[in-house]
């Protein structure tokens, strides 16, 4: 667990969170029990739900995969309470480590930790850029295949036309 504290708000980052975490959120926040069922293990699904005090946010998003050159979906859990963000995350997320990162760097640390909302919406800035470049691989692709469509390569282009189709499936950030 990284803590990371502001002046008046602390962005709380879990990877892979143990038992002995979840009860320590479970206690400590008071969330309700099915967000605490939720946390343990990644989701089937994107979420934004709004409880009395707090939202809860399950991000998914693909991550490409240079070795299996596909996408495999990535989670990011987001639990925004008036003082506190707390990530939670499955695996080791670029974002987050980016963040983490830049908040280093004094000024925006600053501003990014000047409350919750600053510190979701970069978050949410940043999953997005983030979304952004992993669509640029896709259209390199697509640009690849338009090529060899016209140098008579069809089982090559039907392996990447199915390369293309598994890193799309993937794609829903948010319900």
């Amino acid at each position: 667990m990284d803590v990371i504290k502001g002046k008046k708000i602390e962005w709380i980052d879990l990877f892979r969170p143990s038992e002995k975490e979840v009860e320590w959120l479970s206690k400590s926040f008071k969330f309700h029990p099915v967000i605490i069922k939720e946390i343990k293990d990644p989701s089937d699904h994107p979420l934004v739900e709004a409880y009395d005090g707090y939202l809860y946010l399950i991000c998914q998003f693909p991550a490409y995969d240079e070795t299996e050159k596909i996408s495999r979906r990535s989670e990011l859990d987001i639990l925004v309470t008036k003082d506190h963000v707390i990530t939670v995350s499955y695996e080791r997320l670029t974002i987050i480590e980016e963040l983490k990162t830049k908040l280093k760097e004094k000024d925006f640390k600053e501003k990014t930790l000047q409350d919750t909302l600053h510190l979701t919406y970069q978050i949410i800035r940043d999953l997005l850029d983030f979304n952004q470049r992993q669509l640029q691989h896709i259209e390199e692709k697509v640009e690849l295949i338009a090529e060899k469509l016209f140098k008579n390569q069809e089982q090559e282009i039907l392996r990447e036309i199915s390369y293309i189709k598994r890193d799309l499936s993937e794609y829903r950030i948010l319900p």
